[in-house]
Parts: structure tokens; sequence; C-alpha cells
């Protein structure tokens, strides 16, 4: 079946016109990513990659989607040593062709500072968030949906090096353009979850079980239970009601049994 899927999608590759052919990989492997396969979506973007390479060149701006589908699958699987080396190349071609404040810019810098966080880089990641967030609210200001998810990313960064207050910072910023926005999503859960892990971490229990009943008072078509963010806030919950004395209501939760209330 999975084989099958692929024989369909290089099928498309070699008929029509290079346009077509990329745009229907492409489709293909964005439908397999979201699926969770990730090796075939690997093959098709690297698929597409060659095609459109071989029609406008090594270094078009062309190139950016499979490069961008492949550096973010790569990522997805731990393959971050490789996933650099991909967003390096998108860097390359987009310092080239584009502006220095494109927003295509911003969002690449953003991407590739996730990889080096997850490599535990973090003085460099500290380095592209920065350089990411003055391009995206310089080109489409300060409250763009975009903005709040570096600042996320951001703070996270902060948070993985122990700088709570100055991650916090960032995570406010984030909620505020969220809010302004009227903006309810995984985002926005993950931003409350990260809040809330900055205040368990300077124990102040009862501001972070604030920001996680939001997370978990957002509804569950745009925050499905089985969603690895929501099984993250529920982990943090259980944990805040362990340290404030509320154990048997921690278990009940962990469970999947309790109201989530307190």
């Amino acid at each position: 079946m999975l084989h099958g899927s692929i024989a369909i999608a290089f099928t498309l590759l070699q008929a029509g016109s290079v346009t077509g052919n990329v745009s229907g990989a492409l489709n293909s492997a964005e439908a397999m990513r979201a699926e969770g396969r990730m090796s075939e979506a690997e093959a098709l973007y690297r698929q597409a990659h060659a095609l459109q390479a071989s029609h406008s060149g090594p270094d078009h701006l062309d190139l950016i989607p499979s490069l961008t589908g492949l550096a973010e699958v790569l990522h997805l699987t731990d393959r971050d040593a490789e996933s650099q080396l991909v967003f390096h190349k998108i860097l390359a071609i987009q310092e080239k062709e584009l502006a220095p404040h494109d927003p295509a810019l911003g969002i690449t810098l953003n991407n590739l500072a996730e990889v080096y966080r997850a490599r535990q880089r973090f003085v460099a990641a500290d380095s592209l968030f920065r350089r990411s967030l003055k391009i995206l609210e310089g080109a489409w200001g300060t409250r763009h949906p975009w903005v709040a998810r570096v600042l996320n990313n951001y703070g996270a960064l902060k948070m993985d090096t122990g700088h709570y207050d100055e991650a916090g910072e960032l995570l406010r910023r984030a909620l505020a353009v969220s809010e302004q926005q009227q903006f309810e999503s995984v985002q926005v859960a993950g931003i409350l979850n990260n809040l809330a892990v900055c205040a368990i971490e300077r124990r102040k229990f009862r501001e972070a079980e604030r920001y996680l009943l939001r997370a978990l008072g957002i509804h569950p078509s745009l925050l499905p239970p089985d969603d690895p963010v929501h099984a993250t806030v529920i982990e943090q919950y259980a944990h805040v009601l362990r340290q404030t004395g509320r154990t048997a209501q921690a278990e009940r939760l962990a469970g999947g049994r309790a109201a989530l209330k307190p």
C-alpha cells in the first residue's frame, strides 16, 4: 500500500509540465508528512527538488518549497545535522536572491534556529531568533501570528538555558499577540504550557494552574485530546496538583478520569 502511493506520485513527475509535476509531488509529500509517513514524504521532496533543480538550476528560489519540506522532515525524524545543512542551503539561496528584510528569510532563520536549539547549540540559535524577530516585526509588525510563533520558540530556548524570567517576558509577548488576534490553537496551548513551566520553575503553582486551565479550555476541535501538546499540558497540570497537595485529583487526571477544574 505504501509503495503504491509512492509509485503514483512518481508517475505524476513523469507526465505534464515541470510546474505541475513538482506541485503534484509537493502536495503528495505534504499529505504523507501529515499522515506521519515520513520516508515517503522525504522521497517525494527529494524527487521534486531534483526535477525543479534540473529545470531552474541549483540555486533558484523555486527550490525553496521542496528544500524546506525536506529539511522539516529531517528535523521531525531527528536527523538534525542533515536538516541543518538543508536549511543552510535555503538560507544561502534566500540571502542571494531576496532583500535583507524579506519575511521569507525571517521564517527560515526561525526554522534554522529551532534545529540549532534541538542540537543544543544555544548561542547560535539565540542569534538567529533575534535576527528572525527583527525581520518579521519589520515586515509584518509586532502583532503577526508568525511573530508570536518566533517569540514562543525564542522563549523555549530561554527555558532550555534556565533563563526563566527572560523566557516569561518573551512568552507573554507571544500570548499578547495571540490575544490581540483572538487566536486559539495548538500554538496558543503551547505558549500557555511554556508559561506554566516558567511559573512552576519559580514555584508559582497557582499562576501555572491558571495558564494550564486556559490551555485545557481550548475547544477540542482546535486542540484534540490526542494532540501531543494536550498530553503535555495534562502532564504539567497533574504535576501542579501534586505540588499543591491534590494528589488524588492528580492521579485521576493522569488516568483521564478527572474533570479539568480545581
